[in-house]
């Protein structure tokens, strides 16, 4: 058996290079990255401390902005209640018996506000004043034979104290003013101001709805759109606009030496933080007018006619509508105002309007006269706008008109009636009869 031998042969005695120790190896190296750590650890450190303080600065800014915006919530809220007066009274004022039945103008408006009602119970009237023409003396030759343009004064505004901590006791006074003056305008037909608009005025003009369609009418219809008559009455479409601005502030107390006295001291000074709101509103009232129509009437409205009737435009009336055709030659019919290619082609021009009901037989009648005709509104097919009226559209279950008919004759005895009793209750030279005091009216009536 024979045995190897651990060694080979050949390379007994031979000497092989003995490898360098591991940290001997990299002298050369560590010597070109000796210094690295200290501007890592520099650079780290920095970045580290502009990110801390880069949060320290936004979570001082979140708070910050979380106080102005309770500021701002307590400020808004307290100037809210403004606008709801401002709304009440100009719908109030708008259903004055005072105003003309036509269209008020700025005259008549400003002397129906100028009545004590309009003033709530912990109100105080303001003055708003501006130098208008720039000459000295403000305000003193307002007069009411001045043009209303032309016055350097306001008295459309008002104040009330709040409470904006609830503590029970006022520390903030809001201001709101309303304003529906328009800076004067150009000749007709232009469209430019002839002034610059100063603060006792209303911002901007009444929005036109009429440019939305698309359609753009130049020449007269065009010159049509301004304002009417001596008001800031406006053209738009079909109906006369009228811009009104509400302007609200609130301002804090901030000196209670002339509000508080020994008996009542209802007032302090503003604590909060310090915040001023002011808020803006714009209401456009629009109206439509009578003259839209070609066919206006307050009673029953009868149409008929024993050799035919066309006619163009609207049809109005507060009462029943009783309409049709007598006979084969005598047809009634009621077209759009204009065309589709006109100006003139909207909805509200070629509207019928009844208050009432809508019949087909005379007052006089109990049985059914034949359709009338009426043209539609914005078909597309134009030979499709024929459509039958009058018995195809009638609203109650008559026939004719002497069921349906309004007896205005006894309508008007009773209001004559009325009248006259209130007269015989607050007059006694009436009858030259002497009455109690229990068959009079109380002094306020």
């Amino acid at each position: 058996m024979k045995i190897a031998s651990p060694v080979p042969q050949g390379r007994v005695g031979k000497r092989f290079p003995a490898r360098p120790h591991p940290l001997k190896r990299r002298g050369r190296r560590g010597q070109a990255t000796r210094g690295f750590v200290l501007p890592t650890m520099t650079m780290v450190s920095l970045v580290v401390v502009l990110l801390t303080t880069a949060m320290v600065l936004r979570s001082f800014d979140r708070s910050k902005n979380a106080h102005n915006f309770r500021v701002n919530e307590a400020t808004l809220n307290a100037a809210a209640p403004a606008l709801d007066r401002a709304r009440a009274k100009i719908e109030e004022l708008f259903k004055d018996s005072t105003l003309p039945r036509g269209t008020p103008t700025d005259e008549d408006l400003l002397k129906a506000m100028e009545n004590k009602r309009y003033i709530f119970g912990d109100e105080t009237p303001l003055k708003l004043v501006f130098d208008v023409d720039g000459k000295e003396g403000i305000g003193e030759a307002d007069t009411d034979q001045s043009a209303l343009e032309d016055r350097e004064t306001v008295t459309t505004a008002w104040k009330f104290p709040v409470d904006t901590d609830n503590n029970g006791k006022f520390d903030t006074f809001t201001l709101y003013g309303i304003l529906f003056r328009s800076p004067l305008r150009g000749e007709e037909g232009e469209g430019e101001f002839t002034r610059r608009r100063n603060p006792l005025e209303a911002r901007t003009l009444p929005s036109d709805d009429s440019k939305l369609g698309g359609r753009r009418c130049e020449s007269s219809v065009a010159k049509s759109a301004r304002f009417v008559g001596n008001s800031d009455w406006y053209r738009s479409g079909n109906q006369i606009k009228k811009a009104i601005f509400v302007y609200a502030a609130n301002v804090p107390i901030t000196d209670i030496t002339d509000l508080n006295d020994d008996d009542n001291n209802y007032y302090e000074k503003f604590s909060g933080g310090k915040g001023f709101s002011a808020l803006e509103y714009q209401q456009d009232r629009s109206r439509i007018p009578l003259n839209n129509n070609p066919l206006v009437y307050r009673d029953d409205l009868a149409i008929f006619s024993d050799t035919g009737l066309n006619m163009n435009g609207g049809v109005m009336t507060n009462s029943n509508l009783l309409i049709g055709n007598v006979n084969s030659n005598s047809d009634v019919r009621l077209f759009l105002v204009s065309s589709r290619d006109s100006c003139y082609y909207e909805e509200g021009l070629s509207k019928v309007i009844v208050g009432g009901n809508i019949g087909a037989g005379a007052v006089n009648t109990s049985t059914d006269a034949n359709n009338a005709d009426i043209d539609l509104f914005g078909l597309v097919d134009p030979s499709a706008t024929e459509q039958d009226f009058g018995a195809a559209n009638k609203t109650v279950d008559k026939e004719g008109g002497a069921d349906l008919s309004y007896n205005t004759f006894a309508f008007n005895e009773r209001i004559d009636y009325m009248v006259n009793a209130a007269l015989w209750r607050g007059n006694d030279s009436v009858d030259k009869i002497e009455r109690t005091d229990t068959e009079k009216d109380p002094e306020e009536v």
